[in-house]
């Protein structure tokens, strides 16, 4: 998947939201986020939206797309 990425001048975003971290190898392309779900979270009730734990986590997730976002345009020269 490497020289895929590579040839495409292509970039891989892994959110992890499981408990337990994985193993991601160092590469150039890929960027990998370990983004444990909260315990007491869930998505199917507005009450949780509204807790500091769902604003925390939405934040998280949020805020690592928005960051590999800005890491593409940079490599691409769009952003300095």
């Amino acid at each position: 998947m490497e020289q895929i990425l590579a040839k495409n001048a292509s970039r891989l975003l892994i959110l992890n939201c499981n408990r337990p971290a994985q193993e991601c190898p160092e590469s150039d392309h890929v960027t990998y986020f370990h983004i444990p779900f909260p315990f007491d979270y869930s998505w199917n009730e507005i009450n949780n939206f509204t807790k500091d734990i769902g604003l925390a986590f939405d934040t998280r997730i949020t805020a690592a797309i928005k960051n590999e976002i800005d890491r593409m345009d940079r490599e691409q020269g769009i952003l300095v």
